[in-house]
């Protein structure tokens, strides 16, 4: 039971993590936007890890935790990339059938599962295939590309569930701080190429209004959020 409590923690954090990115990249500039959460993340990992005092990991630990920071980076670059071309609707839905691949991964690895989680898992991926079906509507941006959409929401879910899926490794063999450390670092870094590499700016677009800077401050709530989540699905993952 106390798995089931610990993964829905993490449903909801990644869940409110997902509401107020769009809502940032709407109000502040797109490089500011992607980076500031993550860098929040990042220093509160190297700080959970310091006071933790777990050792060094094992190398099989590291690349681990090396290949789901690899995946939250595509899977997170994939689910902004799906808001920009079209509705939260429908992008947050098709996102959350990630939990496709850890399933396939531990029913391969000897997770035993009876009727009534299948039922379940079955229930919560087709529920959320389903409510991303939409039909257009006059009230749509006109500037939305839906198949742009729903392309770049399917590579988050294929970048999320890799995290999903080599994050509890990761931890197995490092320990859980060094694995959240390690896959944070990547994302920071990839991020950073990524801002580099379309020469985004972190000044706000001619046109937008600049903000408060606690307004500012709260650019960190997404990503302390998707940290807490992930520390959430650790512990789940560990329990059931």
């Amino acid at each position: 039971m106390l798995a089931i409590v610990l993964a829905l923690g993490t449903s909801a954090c990644y869940g409110v993590a997902n509401f107020l990115v769009p809502v940032f990249l709407r109000r502040h500039a797109f490089a500011t936007a992607l980076l500031a959460g993550q860098v929040a993340a990042l220093v509160a990992c190297a700080v959970l890890l310091v006071a933790s005092r777990e050792p060094l990991p094992a190398l099989d630990g590291v690349a681990l935790g090396v290949l789901a920071g690899l995946g939250n980076a595509v899977g997170l670059a994939g689910f902004y990339e799906a808001v920009r071309f079209g509705p939260l609707s429908v992008a947050a839905p098709i996102g959350a059938t990630s939990a496709v691949l850890p399933v396939v991964v531990g029913i391969v690895g000897g997770d035993a599962l009876g009727a009534p989680q299948v039922a379940g898992i079955v229930l919560c991926i087709g529920g959320a295939a389903l409510a991303s079906r939409r039909v257009a509507s006059v009230a749509d941006d006109p500037t939305w590309d839906l198949p742009r959409c729903v392309f770049f929401a399917a590579v988050s879910a294929l970048g999320l569930g890799t995290l999903l899926a080599a994050l509890p490794g990761a931890s197995a063999r490092g320990g859980q701080f060094w694995a959240l450390f390690d896959a944070r670092l990547v994302i920071v870094g990839l991020f950073l190429v990524l801002i580099l590499a379309r020469g985004q700016s972190f000044a706000l677009p001619l046109g937008m209004v600049p903000v408060r800077r606690v307004a500012r401050g709260l650019l960190a709530v997404p990503g302390i959020m998707l940290l807490s989540g992930t520390l959430l699905y650790l512990l789940a993952s560990e329990r059931g």
